[in-house]
């Protein structure tokens, strides 16, 4: 299992069905169509602010991924990094 680190320019978030455990999965769509999604029961997953990597979807920033290669051709997201997020410039409306 090779880890790769990229800088990836996302266009959309997916939520997916929840572990048996329970605990969430997420997707990612980088402009160039792979589709990279976190492993099931994943701890780290709480950490990140899924809103704030949807804003710079929206925004048209890079994000910082780590992801490793499954055999079969799987992409799997190890660690997800937003970084210059200006929480003040984003409001959410309803």
């Amino acid at each position: 299992m090779n880890n790769q680190k990229l800088q990836v320019k996302v266009v959309g978030v997916g939520f997916l069905p929840n572990s048996r455990n329970g605990n969430p999965k997420y997707s990612l769509k980088t402009e160039d169509g792979k589709i990279y999604k976190t492993p099931a029961d994943a701890m780290w997953v709480y950490g990140v602010n899924w809103a704030h990597v949807y804003n710079h979807a929206c925004d048209g920033k890079n994000i910082d991924i780590e992801f490793h290669e499954t055999p079969k051709g799987r992409l799997i997201l190890d660690n997800v990094n937003v970084q210059d997020y200006d929480a003040k410039k984003r409001r959410f409306q309803l």
